[in-house]
């Protein structure tokens, strides 16, 4: 008798431990690894749930502040660029690029500048966050790429229409000028058309300074065209024309240059306004 009660008592006993163990883990808590994402920067709209968009010419360049937050520990951001929908693979390493990241808040300032292929194309950046014990979050960010109006130079055929000479506050342009075009080519060449009417009258020295390349520059804010290029007559001897950009759209663009005429009965510092329009190359 006594061997059948010590048994029921150590039945009893067990079943009481397996009972607390198991309504023990029923009310234990699953560990957050939920990850709070957001983008801020400038001109960043919020499309709402985890969904951005930015506006951007090309070759400009793009900040954003990525902000990572969670109770676990983070553990790492992968970036994911995708253009059309489609990973593009001249982003990062095969289209992405992946972070480290620590502790329970991590911040990364992103940048990108945007380039030709993006113009008027499906832009897209993927930012998944990643926990160390398996949770996962992810925003995403949408480019509307433009062409900028230096990336559009080369895209046209730049057509003189103004010569506006500032010292006597008149237009300046001669009959002969009223053809000449500019080609600013991507490799950084320069081709001048003085079109049909050159060579005699007042445009009788037309290419008699031959210009074969040209860059933009920015100093303290302000921008500048130079054109570089040789006398016909001495090829080794180096020629440099430096404008002030005063407008530059992808439809026109003015150019302002100070000269120094007084060999020709002129001023010292007489300045002249060019403006040019844009039309197919």
């Amino acid at each position: 008798m006594n061997t059948i009660n010590r048994f029921f008592k150590y039945s009893l006993l067990l079943g009481a431990v397996v009972l607390y163990t198991g309504c023990g883990s029923d009310d234990d808590p699953a560990p957050d690894n939920s990850i709070d994402m957001t983008l801020t920067g400038t001109g960043l709209q919020s499309q709402g749930d985890g969904a951005y968009s930015l506006a951007v010419e090309s070759g400009t360049e793009v900040t954003v502040a990525v902000n990572m937050e969670s109770a676990s520990t983070l553990e790492n951001l992968v970036i994911t660029k995708t253009r059309n929908n489609a990973v593009d693979p001249s982003f990062g390493t095969n289209g992405t690029t992946t972070v480290n990241a620590t502790g329970n808040e991590f911040a990364h300032t992103f940048t990108y500048t945007p380039t030709v292929e993006d113009v008027d194309q499906l832009v897209g950046f993927t930012f998944t966050g990643t926990t160390d014990n398996g949770g996962s979050e992810e925003v995403v960010l949408t480019m509307v790429v433009t062409l900028s109006p230096i990336d559009n130079l080369p895209r046209r055929r730049w057509e003189l229409t103004s010569v506006y000479h500032v010292n006597e506050d008149e237009e300046a342009i001669r009959e002969c000028q009223k053809d000449n075009s500019w080609l600013l080519n991507e490799d950084g060449s320069f081709e001048e058309d003085f079109g049909e009417d050159t060579a005699t009258g007042d445009c009788a020295f037309d290419g008699f300074n031959v210009y074969n390349e040209w860059s933009i520059t920015e100093e303290d804010d302000v921008m500048y065209f130079t054109r570089e290029g040789y006398g016909l007559f001495t090829p080794d001897t180096p020629i440099e024309d430096t404008f002030t950009i005063v407008n530059l759209t992808t439809t026109t663009m003015e150019l302002q240059q100070t000269v120094d005429l007084s060999d020709f009965g002129g001023g010292t510092e007489e300045t002249f306004i060019y403006k040019f329009r844009a039309v197919p190359r």
